[in-house]
């Protein structure tokens, strides 16, 4: 065999080679994408975690586990899909774990995140208040449109006397487009906790908001409230009433001139100044 013979016979087998390697690629990118179970990792689809305040409030409070009361059929129940996304398969969509721990772990972070002194583990029984409530609504379903509700409601209490301080239901909907090239398991983790952090804030900036006119001396802080948009308030603490401060009325001045009987008493009243 030729010199020219040999070369054009080796370029032959390199881009057989070569073309078999890309199929076999190619076949494994497009096996990653289709198969899959219908479970979600709760750890995917998460950013860095921000580093938390330094700067914490007085108001220490634990954050017990939210019940479930979901009329679904398991716990991890999530939502249903009814298009195709990479990575997952099925027509149910479940999490790793139960979703109501789920919603606990965010409103904890939101919490920490907002500068309350949020304890666990044997310190927790040291904590002001504590946090308790159930998930009425959880779901989040994948369609051409993914479409999110959720539900929960939340009581603040005294530990102290077990009075409730404030309570409420906090509501959250929303619906997306996924986009041309549609969902992976990523993007549906991602959006979820992004919804999650959207109702865990509104929660805490209520439940601030009431405890910051109750108790200012754990705030430094002017008492003040402020409506909350999703939130429904059960119970909050009501600010105290300002004294009533009679109104003055107008005094005459003295007629000197004028018989004794028709003269008015001229009275007047110095504020003491606050220094």
């Amino acid at each position: 065999m030729s010199s020219l013979s040999q070369r054009i016979a080796l370029l032959v087998l390199l881009a057989a080679v070569t073309g078999c390697s890309t199929i076999n690629d190619a076949k494994t990118t497009v096996s990653g994408w289709v198969a899959g179970s219908n479970t979600l990792d709760s750890t995917g689809g998460k950013k860095a975690a921000s580093a938390a305040s330094t700067l914490k409030y007085g108001a220490t409070l634990r954050v017990s586990n939210f019940v479930d009361q979901r009329k679904v059929s398991s716990p991890r129940y999530l939502g249903e899909m009814t298009v195709q996304v990479g990575g997952l398969s099925g027509k149910e969509l479940l999490m790793d774990q139960e979703v109501a721990v789920i919603a606990t772990d965010a409103i904890r972070k939101r919490f920490d995140a907002e500068s309350f002194q949020v304890m666990e583990g044997a310190s927790a029984a040291n904590a002001l208040f504590e946090v308790t409530g159930v998930v009425k609504e959880l779901t989040l379903n994948i369609k051409n449109r993914d479409e999110i509700v959720i539900a929960i409601e939340t009581t603040l209490k005294d530990t102290a006397t077990g009075k409730v301080v404030w309570s409420g239901l906090v509501t959250e909907k929303n619906d997306r487009f996924a986009g041309v090239s549609g969902n992976n398991k990523d993007d549906v983790m991602a959006y979820l906790n992004k919804e999650l952090r959207v109702a865990s804030t509104k929660m805490v900036e209520a439940i601030s908001s009431s405890l910051m006119a109750s108790r200012p001396d754990l705030f430094n802080l002017t008492p003040g409230t402020k409506p909350i948009p999703g939130v429904t308030v059960y119970v909050a603490p009501s600010l105290p009433k300002a004294a009533f401060v009679a109104p003055v009325a107008p005094v005459a001045a003295p007629d000197y001139g004028a018989p004794a009987s028709k003269r008015f008493l001229c009275v007047v009243a110095t504020i003491p100044r606050l220094n």
